[in-house]
């Protein structure tokens, strides 16, 4: 009697804020693909006067901004893990995000950030890039456009640094997006 093990495809959707990959991934999910969504938001609701942030960090709110990294890390973490079940899974920011913007805004993070990254593969990475077509604050992105930019830069200065090569996805309408990550992962 053999057995086969089955390799959950993890497929990762990143880049700067404001780029459309939660239009994707909800894209997706009517679709009934799985999908890990993006936590950052509901983590941000949550702290008190979202108001006082200096525009562009919204951990200058919280009292110490390394347990709120921590917290985002290890539920980000937890999707990854969470994803085992399924065949395919999508997720909305991953693991490198986080220590991405950590080096974006010049904090330190725990070393062992890097060895979850390195132990927690995503086997494809789209990446959206920066389109300020579509770029828009709301209340809870609090980036401007030129922030983007930056956050672009080292968010890819990131991926690169821990062996990651991604696809970048066209800057096209929602549907042509969805199915451009469809083709391309043969879905």
């Amino acid at each position: 009697m053999s057995v086969s093990i089955r390799k959950t495809k993890k497929i990762l959707l990143t880049g700067p804020p404001g780029t459309g990959k939660t239009a994707v991934i909800d894209a997706l999910k009517e679709m009934n693909y799985a999908v890990k969504e993006e936590v950052i938001r509901e983590m941000t609701a949550s702290l008190d006067d979202l108001n006082q942030s200096d525009g562009m960090n919204p951990l200058v709110i919280t009292d110490n901004p390394l347990d709120f990294n921590i917290r985002l890390f290890e539920k980000r973490k937890e999707h990854y893990q969470q994803s085992a079940v399924h065949e395919l899974c999508f997720f909305d920011r991953g693991l490198i995000d986080v220590v991405g913007y950590m080096e974006h805004f010049e904090q330190t993070y725990p070393p062992y950030f890097t060895t979850e990254i390195k132990n927690n593969r995503y086997d494809i990475v789209f990446y959206f890039e920066p389109w300020e077509a579509i770029f828009t604050k709301d209340d809870q992105r609090l980036e401007a456009f030129i922030d983007v930019l930056s956050i672009d830069d080292t968010l890819k200065k990131c991926y690169y640094s821990l062996n990651y090569d991604f696809v970048v996805v066209p800057q096209k309408s929602i549907a042509e997006r969805t199915r451009f990550i469809l083709n391309m992962i043969n879905a």
